[in-house]
């Protein structure tokens, strides 16, 4: 019929799963007509997205009018399914019981429909990631929206108990950190490797520096949450040590300030919780050359800031002695990546020469990894990932 329509020939049939699909006499039908049959996964009718779509717009018309059905309403019902199965395969699907994630029920007593938002309110809440978020004086603290008391109950109740059943791990700091999510970042990789054990959660602001940190640290760690993170990893030390700017602008703190804002920062850090661990980065090492000609070309008024690897160099020193002193787990990156040769080629992004390509990304991994096994404290799921799972392998 389709083809004396149309004058085109059917090549491929799709179809899912039902029986009538499977007779022989079919397949047969199909193999002769050299029509390929193909079809869908198991559980899957988006792949059959056009004709599952119409048995949905059918059924809840159906179901609509039955809703009201009553005495002489049946005959339109039944009238209506005929002159439709002239055209279509029917399938009765019985009642409508959602749409759109809101529930359906029936007061056939009193002819009333009513919606429950409670199932679409928690697909947003777990699709948008907001339970990672606390709500306060009836705003949203991720994006400042206003919410509904139901809202704040199910978000509550998703934060709770999605965080009972893993660990949380805060990646926090300056642009080091906010790019680790990109693809191939280290972010992302120990997101990857731990996906099974903990959820690692980025709290990355570009262009920040140990003062910034410090006036916002309570809002982004409130010591009052009612579940703290396991593990904090903390980069606060590129930004600051920028060279200072003539207009006495920019991210440039001196090194004494820094150091007492990062005292501050981990003092912050450590009472969050008797089971919050914190690991600190120092500053990588830069291609300064790169750097001087990514800023002259896109930086504009940054351009007269400078990056150098003596200033890196002290302020990465100055990180290590803070957290020697106060019993903080620190990964020397300066160190680490200057251990490969090539590392101004390799390990340095290509185009600013300041954050990580892919080999530095992985190195960061590795020494996080190696911290966390050499720790005097054990997290959960530590001991479970080996160092060369970055390269390869089965994860946790």
């Amino acid at each position: 019929m389709v083809e004396n329509k149309t004058g085109l020939k059917v090549k491929c049939l799709r179809s899912d799963n039902d029986g009538e699909y499977e007779l022989e006499e079919f397949k047969r039908l199909c193999v002769t007509n050299d029509i390929h049959l193909e079809m869908t996964t198991l559980g899957t009718p988006q792949q059959n997205d056009t004709a599952e779509r119409m048995n949905r717009t059918l059924t809840e018309r159906a179901g609509s009018i039955r809703l009201h059905a009553a005495g002489p309403c049946l005959e339109e019902i039944n009238s209506l399914k005929k002159q439709l199965a002239k055209k279509f395969v029917m399938k009765d699907l019985g009642a409508v019981k959602q749409i759109l994630r809101m529930r359906i029920s029936r007061d056939e007593a009193e002819g009333k429909l009513r919606l429950s938002q409670d199932g679409y309110i928690e697909n947003d809440v777990i699709f948008f990631g907001h339970w990672e978020s606390h709500v306060r004086d009836g705003l949203y603290k991720a994006g400042h929206y206003p919410c509904s008391g139901s809202y704040k109950q199910v978000c509550k109740k998703f934060r709770e108990a999605a965080l009972r059943g893993c660990e949380v791990d805060i990646a926090f700091g300056s642009s080091i950190v906010e790019f680790s999510f990109n693809k191939g970042g280290w972010g992302a990789m120990l997101a990857d490797l731990y996906c099974r054990k903990a959820d690692v959660l980025v709290r990355g602001y570009g262009g920040w520096n140990t003062r910034r940190a410090l006036e916002a640290i309570d809002k982004i760690f409130p010591k009052d949450a009612p579940v703290q993170p396991s593990l904090v990893i903390a980069y606060l030390c590129g930004n600051d040590s920028m060279g200072a700017h003539p207009s006495g602008l920019g991210p440039h703190v001196p090194l004494p300030e820094y150091i007492e804002n990062l005292k501050k920062i981990l003092d912050h850090l450590k009472s969050l919780s008797e089971t919050t661990r914190v690991i600190i980065l120092t500053c990588p090492p830069v291609n300064e050359e790169l750097y001087r000609r990514f800023s002259r070309d896109h930086l504009d008024v940054l351009a007269e800031i400078i990056r150098t690897n003596e200033d890196l160099r002290k302020y990465s020193e100055a990180c290590v002695q803070v957290c020697k002193e106060m019993d903080v787990k620190v990964i020397d990156l300066f160190t680490a990546i200057q251990e490969r040769e090539d590392w101004v080629t390799s390990c340095l992004d290509a185009q600013d020469g300041v954050h990580f390509s892919s080999e530095g990304n992985k190195i960061v991994v590795g020494e996080v990894l190696k911290a966390l096994k050499g720790a005097a404290w054990q997290a959960v799921f530590t001991l479970e990932v080996a160092a060369d799972r970055v390269f390869g392998g089965l994860g946790p």
